[in-house]
Order: structure tokens, then sequence, then C-alpha cells
């Protein structure tokens, strides 16, 4: 049935016209409308009937093909209603009303259903049973509560034949709102009329019990429906269904969900099963998810979807993602735009990507845009890429096809599907290139505009394609800027769209070459074809010989001779305009690239000799000769240039020596370069350049000697001179040279080579581009950030020096560092030392880490006040809880700044514990003499020794020969409880022992042997040994290994104070001025 439909449906568009198709159709729509009363008016209401007729026939025509339709056109069909309208149209706006328009909110369908039913009551329709279930479904299907016992007396009033399936939904509702007294009254007049109780009334029952979260009931209503003979039907199911998604019930779901698949098994044998789950199912249940905005059941069934044959319900699928973005579930809207461009694919060629040139992508985007959401493209410009699709295809056809051409709206979507990493074509921009360069658009954009596009264009491989743009844009394009692209080229160069410029310019090169601009245009194109190097400058001398042998002119022996004569002095003056572009072009550029001249009559020469135009090549030479060019260096090479076309007079005046004058090659090759002096060496490189050669070898001997004798000026000119030339550099070479234009770090006052600071950045970009900078030996790295300082540019010196630190850090870098610090400390601003201490939050403290800090707080408490000093601590405390203090205790204590050491000691102590801070600060008071002070903090009465802290102190003390610090430690600190003094006499008898203070050893021995201190075994023997030399005994003391004991610990060990951390109270350790 299916094919023979096909078969007619092709048989009538075959024969009738679509024209003639639609008047048929028209024509049978009106032919059920025309009444008595509208033949009597027809001259009057022609115009308005036909209006109504295109208004109902499009709503026919959007129906049947997509179950789609604009609310629109919806709200045009429910003004155009009359009492004469048919019933089929009569029901089709309240279907189309109730279940077709996808691109709007539930409420918004229950509001246009109303209007349409309120249009038919006041118009006097004749109604029906099918219009009064239409419109009560729609009101179900959408959600919408209404009052059931209005529409029971409204149809019993209207004297309507109601049905089971009408009953059903008036039952619906009262369950839908959990009224089980109305509900069963309602059951009561149900049977009092005789009507008989089928399966969509006990589905109504069932959701009155799912409503009230009765479960077990909902169970024996199922189990009583089995018991009268009735199976629940697919129907049943979809109103259980519907009443669990609006109630957001998964599990309950689930359950009868599975109830379905159990009795599809159990029936599956049975071919009169009308219980069984397919995809239209589905569809109708993920309408009512989005409804209710239920998404985990929406997941779940779009996975059922995924799995059942859906391919034949592609309105359907692209109906619901149009419901998905009312709800912003824009993720599920293109998984179902998907699945309908999956069940259309053929796999011909396997792509990463996934094209989107389907109808439905199309009309998709037709919508959101037509719905005025352009927003929601950029959202789904984002998550299309993320599931490798390739959105932009379909995107700018909508934009490209709309009648208004929004082309600034595709502009903004290609930058966006830049950023996104989309995969780009051509043909994305060429309607916008002839929109932007039309006459009659060209208005509409600014010079922003064009450059957007431009930034576009450049990061394709090929921007524009030749033949593309000589048949669709070089007609407006030239139109555009009338022979004057110094604008467009400028724009292009300034911005560094280097590709799009070369694409442009090679275009341009063309139209003149085939005669379609001026010749003068050449002088335009020149400054911006990059031709500095060797390719192109043989490059635009093709084009310039392409030219001339476009205008030169063709021999023939028919042609008379005054005409022939015409043509050559023609042909002369256009070849005269050229030569006259040359030198202008070389002029213009002779500063960047001196022998430009040179080169190009060289390459135009070569090309003329091939071509076998000796007419050319003589005309050219003679040019030469008239601008005193010197081609080669000897006749020989001018001789292979041209391939002896020319005569000997002329070869002799083109050639640069004489014969028998060796030429510049000729002594290069005969000559050692280590023994030549630097005069013969610059005299023999000069002839060279005037040959337009760069000998490699030559040049590395100069600038090793211009290093060596340091000609700062004559090496970086011929460093330019290498780099132009594209030679390649070796590092070590590029390191002499830093080493000759920095400064050591020793030399504080040398600020002479401050003044080559181009010169000093070339080398680093070159540096950059060849090695990178983070390769640069350290020396060098921090004499760098050290000229960079000198020259005012701080941010480049952090920048170096914060790459290198990040890379590494060793003892050299370190030893640079503290150099570089202690010599630029005046020219650091606050911000770059703050940033440079930044770097070293994250490092593990170490001794020369320690050395560090105490460095930068030196640096930072001259630069900037002691609260600021503070705050920094504090906030690298959060980030580093290591961060030394002891010399932030000694600073403030020097300075007096009493309130910050108290600052600095509660930041601390919050750190480290109260015990371990409360001993540091006592034993940097006894090494700054504030001993009374010190002597308070060990006499506070909770204070316990931490013989860890005490032991540190004492080897600090002991490296620096603090002979007198060691002893008011050990007579401050013997009365802490729990201490061990081992280690502070050990150290004070080594200190002694080495400024051989023999009273001091005779008091430490004496407190040795009255307090029964420990020593190490070492110290013990040389105490022995004082002792016998004055005929004294021994000491009688215990003694110990050093290896295993007393080493030194870290400043910051803060899991010290675990055992018996102490809370501090404010006043315990305050350090007040009156202490």
């Amino acid at each position: 049935m299916y094919t023979r439909c096909n078969v007619l449906k092709n048989i009538v568009q075959n024969f009738i016209t679509s024209n003639s198709y639609s008047r048929f159709i028209r024509f049978q729509s009106s032919t059920t409308t025309i009444t008595a009363d509208t033949l009597q008016n027809s001259n009057s209401n022609t115009k308005n009937r036909h209006y109504t007729e295109d208004v109902f026939l499009d709503l026919t025509t959007e129906y049947n093909r997509r179950r789609f339709v604009r609310s629109g056109l919806i709200s045009n069909a429910i003004k155009n209603v009359n009492n004469n309208i048919s019933e089929r149209l009569s029901l089709l706006i309240l279907t189309a009303a109730a279940r077709c328009i996808h691109h709007v909110t539930p409420d918004k369908r229950v509001q246009l259903l109303e209007e349409a039913w309120k249009t038919l009551n006041d118009k006097k329709v004749r109604l029906t049973t099918r219009h009064y279930e239409t419109y009560l479904s729609g009101l179900n299907e959408n959600g919408f509560i209404f009052d059931a016992d209005y529409y029971l007396k409204l149809i019993d009033n209207e004297q309507i034949q109601a049905t089971p399936r009408l009953y059903s939904l008036l039952l619906t509702q009262y369950c839908r709102e959990g009224n089980t007294d109305r509900a069963q009254n309602f059951l009561k007049m149900l049977k009092e009329r005789n009507v008989s109780i089928d399966e969509d009334i006990f589905a109504a029952l069932i959701v009155c019990q799912l409503k009230l979260g009765n479960d077990k009931g909902a169970n024996d209503i199922t189990q009583i429906m089995k018991e009268r003979g009735l199976q629940p039907t697919i129907s049943t199911y979809k109103e259980i269904l519907t009443a669990l998604i609006s109630e957001h019930k998964l599990e309950q779901f689930e359950y009868y969900f599975g109830q379905i698949e159990s009795q599809q098994r159990q029936t599956s044998s049975s071919s009169s099963s009308t219980v069984y789950i397919d995809a239209h199912f589905v569809v109708i249940l993920l309408g009512q998810c989005i409804s209710y905005k239920e998404r985990p059941i929406f997941d779940l069934l779009l996975n059922t979807l995924k799995e059942l044959d859906h391919g034949r319900m592609p309105n359907n699928l692209f109906n619901l993602a149009i419901q998905c973005v009312t709800n912003e579930w824009h993720e599920s809207a293109i998984e179902l735009l998907q699945m309908q461009s999956e069940a259309d694919i053929i796999d011909e060629e396997t792509s990463p990507y996934q094209g989107i040139n389907g109808r439905h992508w199309i009309l998709f985007f037709r919508q959101l845009l037509d719905n005025n959401e352009p927003h929601l493209i950029d959202i789904y410009l984002k998550l299309m890429m993320e599931k490798n699709l390739v959105p932009l295809d379909g995107i700018l056809r909508v934009l490209y096809t709309t009648p208004n051409e929004n082309y600034h709206l595709a502009l903004n979507y290609l930058e966006r599907g830049q950023e996104l990493n989309h995969p780009m074509r051509t043909n994305y921009f060429y309607p916008i290139l002839l929109n932007i360069y039309s006459l009659k658009t060209c208005e509409n954009w600014t010079d922003n505009d064009r450059l957007r596009l431009f930034r576009l264009l450049d990061r394709l491989s090929i921007p524009i394609e030749s033949s593309t743009y000589s048949k669709l844009i070089q007609q407006v394009f030239h139109q555009y800027y009338q022979n004057n692209f110094n604008s467009l080229l400028n724009m292009l160069s300034k911005n560094n769209l280097q590709s799009i410029l070369d694409r442009i310019c090679r275009l341009l090169l063309n139209d003149i070459r085939r005669n379609m601009l001026h010749l003068n245009v050449i002088e335009q194109i020149a400054p911006f074809f990059r031709l500095n190097t060797r390719s192109r400058q043989e490059e635009f001398s093709r084009y310039l010989f392409s030219t001339m042998t476009g205008i030169s002119p063709k021999s023939d022996e028919y042609i008379d001779d005054e005409i022939d004569k015409n043509s050559q002095t023609k042909s002369m003056n256009d070849y005269t305009t050229i030569f006259q572009l040359i030198n202008s072009i070389s002029k213009n550029l002779s500063n960047d690239i001196p022998m430009l001249k040179h080169e190009i009559y060289i390459h135009l020469l070569r090309f003329s000799a091939q071509q076998r135009r000796t007419d050319l090549t003589l005309r050219l030479a003679e040019q030469c000769i008239k601008d005193n060019i010197k081609i080669g260096g000897s006749m020989n090479e001018i001789d292979i240039l041209t391939s002896y076309t020319l005569l000997r007079d002329i070869v002799e005046q083109l050639a640069r020596y004489k014969p028998g004058e060796l030429s510049w090659k000729e002594k290069l090759s005969t000559i050692n370069l280590q023994k030549v002096n630097r005069q013969q060496l610059e005299e023999l490189y000069q002839e060279a350049k005037q040959d337009g050669k760069y000998p490699l070898n030559l040049q590395q001997r100069l600038l090793d000697n211009y290093i060596q004798k340091k000609s700062l000026q004559k090496a970086f000119t011929l460093l330019h001179e290498m780099v132009s030339n594209r030679h390649q550099i070796h590092s070590s070479v590029l390191h002499r040279l830093f080493n000759l234009i920095t400064v050591r770090l020793d030399d504080k006052s040398d600020a002479s080579k401050a003044e080559y600071r181009e010169d000093l950045k070339f080398l680093c970009d070159l540096y950059e581009k060849s090695f990178g900078l983070i390769n640069l030996p350290s020396e060098l790295t921090f004499r760098l950030a050290h000229m960079y300082l000198l020259n005012g540019d701080q941010d480049n010196a952090i920048t170096i020096l914060s790459n290198k630190l990040n890379s590494k850090l060793n003892n050299e870098i370190y030893y640079y560092l503290i150099k570089f610090l202690q010599l630029d400390s005046s020219l650091l601003t606050t911000d770059g030392l703050t940033t440079i201490g930044n770097l070293f939050l994250n490092f593990r403290i170490n001794e020369p880490i320690r050395k560090f800090w105490n460095l930068f707080f030196d640096i930072l408490l001259e630069k900037t006040s002691p609260q600021d000093v503070v705050q920094y601590f504090s906030d690298a405390m959060r980030e580093n809880s290591n961060i030394p203090y002891l010399h932030l205790f000694k600073l403030f204590i020097e300075k007096n700044e009493l309130n910050r050491l108290q600052d600095i000691v509660d930041i601390a102590t919050l750190q480290h514990g109260s015990r371990n801070v409360l001993h540091d600060l006592a034993f940097t008071l006894i090494e700054s003499g504030k001993i009374k002070q010190a002597e308070k903090i060990f006499q506070t009465p909770w204070l316990k020794a931490r013989n860890s802290r005490i032991n540190l102190h004492a080897l600090l003390f002991a490296d620096s020969n603090n002979l007198d610090a060691l002893i008011e430690a050990i007579k401050l600190t013997r009365n802490l409880p729990g201490v061990n003094q081992s280690q502070l006499f050990t150290s004070a008898i080594r200190v002694a022992l080495r400024l051989d203070q023999s009273d001091m050893i005779d008091w430490l021995i004496k407190e040795i042997q009255e307090n029964r201190i420990q020593l190490d075994i070492r110290i013990k023997k040389y105490l022995d040994a004082h002792l016998l030399s004055k005929g004294l005994d021994p000491l009688n003391v215990k003694t110990y290994e050093n290896e295993n004991k007393n080493e030194k610990d870290s400043t910051s060990s803060s899991s010290d104070d675990d055992d018996d951390h102490v809370p501090i109270h404010q006043d315990q350790h305050k350090i007040s001025a009156q202490n």
C-alpha cells in the first residue's frame, strides 16, 4: 500500500505542476465550505475567502508534512474561523494547538488551545464528541488542571454523546488531582448510566492511587482489572507512565516500564498482542518528560529509543529536539538530531567530523533564528564541536539563505567557530566577501569588520581560491578599491596577517599580468611582498617577466610595416614604464634591500634567456648598462646567465671585472681567512655584496674578528645581514655576542652598553627563535636581566628570571641570583622584588634558600614599611609555612619595631607552635644583646624546654663564633623544665678552644662538673688534655657519639608542639616596650 501511494504521488507530481496542484487542492478545500449565503455574496468576499483558504491550506500542509506547525500560523487560522468551517479543519486546529507547536512551552500551547476552543464556541461551530476528546486530551497532555465537573455538565447540557474515552479523560483529571471522593462518585454515576468500565477508566483509577502514593492500591486495581478479563493496554500504560512522569517518580516508572516489557515477552507468540514498546510510544513519553521537565526519566527513555527502530519517524525526532530547546536541554536536542542523521548517513568515507548537511539540521537552525534566539546557536556550536560535529555547515546555509541575509551574524559565528577550533572551509567566507565589497552593501560594513574577516581568512591554508576570485569577487573588489589598494595592504601588514596579505598580493599581480589592473599597482604591492628573501625576489621577477611578455609584440610577416613600427613603439613605452617601476621600487626599498634592483635584473635576464626571448634579453642588458648595473663578476658568468646571446661588447660593459682580473670568488678561494687582516676581509666582503652574494664563511670570520676587537656596532650590522640571508648561527657565537653586549655583575657602575637596546632586543629575539632564552647559560641570563633593568624594562627582566628559576634551581643559578639581587636591589621595584620572592614560595627550605630569604627581607625592608613586610610574610606563610622568620626577628629587634615583631611572633606561632617560636625569639634576643627580655621569656611559667630548638641555636651560635651568646644561653636555660644543655656546652667549648679563651674554658669545666653535663666524646678528650696540662684530674662525666645526636634541626618543625601544645594568651608572650 505504501509503494502504491508513492507511485500515485509521483504520477501527480510529474503530470501536474506545483501551481496547478496547489490550485487543485485549494479547489477541493473550498468546495466543502461553499454555502448558499456565500454564493450570493461571492463578489464582495472573494479576497477574504481566498486568504482564509490559504491559511488553512498552509496549516494542513505543514501538519501533514512535519507534524510541526508555527504558532503564528495557528493564531492566523484561529482568527479566520467562521461558522462554516468543516469538522476536519476545526479538529485540525485543536490538534495542532495541543500537540504540534514544539518550539514553545506547554503553557503557551494550552493558551492557544483555549483560544481555539473559545473561538469555535463563539463562532457557533458544531462541536462533536471528537472535538471534546481532542480538547480535553490536549489539556491533559500539557499538564493543565481543568474543572472536570464543569465539562461534565457542559457535555450533558450540549447533549454530546459521551464515550468511554471521554469519561476516562474526566476521571483522569479527578485522579490527577488526587480527589478520591469525587472519583468514587464519578464511578457511581458511570454505573448508573450503564457505561462499561474499560481499560482507560481502570488506568485513571490506577493514576489516582499513584498520585496518592499508594502503590499497593494501584497494584490491587490492576489485579481487579485482570480478574474482570481486561488486560492493561498500551494506552493504559501510557496514562500510568505519564502520571509517574508528572510526579517525577523514577523508580515506579522503571517498575511499570518493566511490566510492559515482561507482558510483551509473554504475548510475543500471539499476533494479536497490543502491548509493545515501539519508537512511537517512547517518543510520546519523551514529549511528556519535556512538558513536566523530568530529566532522569527522559535520559532513560532516550537510551531506550536509540535501541529501537526510529528511522521512519524523522519528524518526531525533530519535534522533540525543538521541545528540548524550550527546556534548555541542548545536549539532548543534539543527540536527537544526531540520531536522525545516523539514520540517513551513508558511510562513503571515514572522517573525524560528521557533516551537518541534512534537512533537519537546516530546519533546526532556521527555527532558532525564526524564534529570535540566535544566542542559542553559540551554545550549540560549542556542544556540537565537543561531539566532533561540524555545525557551521548548517548555520551558515541558514544565514545565507534567509530573506534578511544577516551576514554580520554569520561573521560572529565564524569567529566563534575559530575560537572552538571548528574546521574551516574557504567557501564559508565567499558570501561575506561578496557582500562586504558589493557597491550596494559595502556601506553596511566598517574597516574593522573587514579586518575581522581577514583575520579568519589568514588562518586558512588557501584563503581565497583563484578560480572563485576571478569568477565572483574580482569585479567587486576592483570596483571598491579603484586601483588604490594601499589601505587594504597597510591594514593587513600592521595586523601581521601575512598569509592573506601574500594571497591578495599574488591575486593582484595576476590581475596586472592579465591587463585587468594598471601597471602602477605593482608599486603598491612591492613593499608588502617580502622581497628581502631570494625566493620572493625570484617570484616577483617572474610576475614582471610575465607582464613584459604579455605586452611584447608578436612577429607576423603579414603585418604592415607602419603598424609594426607603431606596435614596437607602444611596446617600448610599456617596457619603459616597467623599468621606471623597478627603479622606483628599488629606491623605496633601498634601505632594507640595497641589492634589490640588481637581483631583479639578474632574474629577468635568466628568464628571458630560458624563454629564448633574445629581444627582451638585449633590451634588459641595454637598460642595465644605462643604469650602470654590473650583473656578474666575470664575462663567463654573464655568458652562462644569458645563454651566450649577447654581443661581446655588451658583455664587457655588464661585467664587473676586466678580462684577466680576479673576481671576489677567485680571491676567496685562494686566500687563508685565518691569516688575512680585517681590512682585506672587509674589502672582499664588499665586493661580494656588490654582486649580491653573502658568503657565510667570510661573514663568520668577520664576525669573529669584530667580537674579538669588541666592535659592537659592526658586529651587529653583520649579524643583521647574516640573519636576513637565512644563515644559521651557532649558539656559541650568540653567547659571545651576549657576553659582549652585557656587563658583568661585578661591575655596578658600568652602564656604557645600555645604549645598545635595539641590538640587545634583536639578539634576544634571534636566540629565542633559534634555541629558546630558557637555554641561555645562567650567567648570561642574569646579565641580560641586569641590562633590562638598566634599560628600565623590569617586566622582561622578571620574565626571563622566572623562566630560568622555574626550569631548574642549582648552586650556579643561586650564586648569580644573589649577586643579581645585591647589584640591582636599587633598580628593582617592590612589585618586582615580591614577584621574585613568590617564585621561591614552593621551594623546600635549605641553607641556600634560607640565605635568599634573609637577603630578600633585607631589601624589602629598605624599599617598603615594616607593616608591608609583615603583610608579605603573612601571605607567604599561607603558601609555605616553612618560610624562615629568625632573620625577621633580628631585623625588627635592630629597628626597635616591637609592634611589628609581635605581629611576626603571632603569625609564626599559628604555624609552628608557641614553644618553638618563644625559644627562637629568646635566642634571637640573646644574639642581639637583649638579655633581660630573653630572661623574661624563659621565665614564662608554662614554658618547657624544647631541646631540639636549643641545640639548633647552639650550632648557629657556634658557626658565628658567638661565645658570649652561648654563655648567656647556658645561664638563662639552666632552669627550664626538661632542659638538656649538652649541645650548648659542647658548642661553647669548641668556640672557646677556637678563640683560645682559657678563662672561659675553666668556667665551662666548672659548670660541667657541678651540673654533671653529658659531653661529646671528642670534646671531653680536649678538655681532659687541657686539665692534665694544668696537673688536674680528667673529667668524670658521661659522653655520647655526635653522629647520632644533636644534628641541626629545621627552623620550622611544626610537629614539635604536638605532644604538649599549650594555649597561648596574648599577654603571655607579648613583647612590649616595657620589656
